[in-house]
């Protein structure tokens, strides 16, 4: 097997740190190539990146929640060779969502999401597209997309050949810090 990941950056320690220990005696006999964790929010990503043992992160990262990249997690991780894969690119889909019609939980994202959707206007794409650049410019190679459609993925590779526009990079560091609650879907109370 390439690369196993526990589900949560937690399970390292789980009964004595037992299942982390088997994981890593498969990856010594040769069964496993690479072990690692997802992190479910950024305090585990950065607790876990310590581990010389964890080769492999996957975290969440978006243009709105962008916790990882101002803790310096990415550059981080790429010195201490670690495999970065960033779920999550689309905020669970709120890329997609209309700010006048958010779940009462989501409402605090409106005025940015509006934002987005002028900036799209003016940069003449869909705001999903910038969503999808800014995760492009993050400084990790593996990006993980969910695709319902043959038309997404092709619209999601499309994206992938353009050039990343200087306008999302420069907006994107002007976005606030967002409360956990808003970012952390663990936590929405739907």
């Amino acid at each position: 097997m390439d690369t196993l990941l526990l589900h949560h950056g937690f399970h390292r320690s789980v009964m004595s740190g037992i299942i982390w220990e088997t994981l890593k005696g498969l990856q010594n006999s040769g069964v496993i190539s690479k072990i690692g964790i997802s992190a479910v929010n950024p305090k585990e990503a950065l607790e876990a990146i310590s581990d010389p043992s964890v080769e492999v992160l996957q975290v969440a990262s978006s243009l709105l929640d962008q916790r990882l990249i101002r803790n310096g997690f990415f550059e981080k991780a790429l010195k201490q060779n670690k495999e970065v894969f960033v779920r999550s690119v689309y905020l669970q889909g709120v890329a997609f969502l209309e700010p006048n019609r958010l779940p009462g939980h989501l409402k605090p994202l409106a005025p940015i999401l509006n934002s987005i959707q002028t900036l799209s206007q003016d940069l003449h794409v869909k705001p999903g597209e910038i969503w999808l650049h800014f995760a492009r410019s993050i400084s990790a190679k593996n990006l993980v997309l969910g695709t319902e459609s043959l038309t997404q993925l092709m619209s999601n590779l499309e994206i992938m050949n353009k050039p990343i526009s200087g306008a999302v990079e420069e907006f994107s560091s002007k976005i606030p810090q967002f409360d956990d609650a808003l970012l952390d879907p663990s936590l929405w109370k739907l």
